[in-house]
C-alpha cells in the first residue's frame, strides 16, 4: 500500500443539529486562535465545576500549544473569580494531565 502525506486541509465538515452552526463558529473563529479558545473554555469549565469538560479542554489547549504556566494562570483566574473549587481541584486536574502526557502510571 502506498503511503502519502497530508500537506494541508482545505476545509472540515462538522455534523450538528440544525440551527446550531453559530456554536461551531465560536470554536473555529477567525478572531481567537485554537489555543486561546481552549484556555478560555478550560477556565470557564473550572469555574462551573465541570471536571470532565475542564480536563478535555486543558488537554486540547496543550495540543494547541498551551504551556503549563498558561494553564496554571487560567486556573488562578478561575479561582480569583470566587470559584475556589477551581483552585482546589484545578491543580490535581493539571497534575493528572501532566502525568498522562509523561506516561506516568496513576
Amino acid at each position: 500500500m502506498d503511503q502519502f502525506q497530508i500537506l494541508e486541509l482545505d476545509h472540515v465538515q462538522l455534523a450538528m443539529p440544525a440551527g446550531q452552526e453559530h456554536l461551531a463558529r465560536a470554536f473555529y473563529s477567525d478572531v481567537l486562535d485554537m489555543k486561546t479558545t481552549q484556555l478560555i473554555l478550560f477556565g470557564m469549565l473550572l469555574a462551573e465545576h465541570n471536571t470532565v469538560g475542564a480536563q478535555a479542554h486543558a488537554a486540547a489547549a496543550r495540543k494547541a500549544g498551551a504551556s503549563w504556566e498558561e494553564l496554571h494562570t487560567v486556573m488562578q483566574l478561575a479561582a480569583a473569580t470566587g470559584a475556589l473549587w477551581a483552585a482546589n481541584n484545578g491543580g490535581a486536574l493539571l497534575k493528572g494531565l501532566r502525568d498522562k502526557e509523561q506516561g506516568a502510571k496513576p
